[in-house]
């Protein structure tokens, strides 16, 4: 005759792949609260990898900003102008090469500097990284204000020490560190800076700017590569 009860056997088929996507939406949401609580540190190491990208990004466009100034001014002479003659440059071209440069080279410090201070609990980086923001903003400021404006030499000069300050303390700590590779690679580009004084104010700024901008490159591509400070 007809079955008067359904055949509850039939709905285990069903019954199985449900429990199993319940159980591993459970699991999934568990390890998520577990993670957010227990906020470790390579989570954070993975955002200032992110900001060491902008790093990155922001001394190749100030690099090609100032290629580009250079080509658009027409008469800039390394050794013979400043870096900051771009801005007052009579080829309205070249003014905006120079301040987009300066505040995207900028931002890149700041953020990435604010990152890796966050980041690392080491004194030592901390302190070069607060110099690094200082200088990000100094940049922008020299960038903002050209050679005209009064502003603009003090931003100058304070993104000049506070640079040096920032290499001279980032060797001290790959020193403690035993980072021997990293400190070698600090003190080479520091020492082109230092050789460069022989020469014009105007060829030492230049390449004072060109060493910055290499030491934070380097700093970057070895914190991407290795994930570690």
């Amino acid at each position: 005759g007809a079955q008067m009860f359904p055949d509850l056997s039939k709905l285990t088929g069903v019954y199985t792949p449900v429990k199993r996507s319940i159980d591993y939406g459970k699991g999934h949401m568990r390890g998520l609260l577990v993670h957010l609580h227990n906020h470790d540190v390579s989570a954070t190491f993975t955002k200032a990898r992110r900001a060491a990208y902008l790093g990155l990004l922001s001394v190749i466009v100030f690099s090609v900003s100032w290629i580009t100034g250079v080509v658009l001014d027409g008469t800039w002479a390394y050794g013979i102008n400043y870096l900051s003659d771009l801005g007052v440059s009579p080829v309205f071209g070249a003014r905006v090469a120079f301040t987009v440069g300066c505040i995207s080279a900028g931002i890149g410090f700041v953020a990435y500097g604010y990152s890796v201070m966050k980041t690392c609990p080491r004194f030592l980086v901390k302190l070069t990284y607060l110099l690094s923001i200082v200088c990000g903003i100094c940049l922008i400021g020299v960038g903002t204000f050209n050679e005209g404006t009064l502003l603009h030499y003090p931003f100058a000069l304070t993104l000049g020490g506070f640079a040096i300050a920032s290499i001279l303390i980032s060797i001290g700590d790959d020193l403690i560190e035993h980072k021997h590779e990293s400190a070698l690679k600090t003190v080479l580009i520091f020492l082109v800076f230092i050789i460069s004084l022989v020469g014009t104010r105007q060829f030492a700024e230049a390449t004072a700017v060109i060493a910055l901008m290499t030491w934070v490159f380097v700093k970057c591509s070895s914190f991407i590569m290795h994930n570690r400070i």
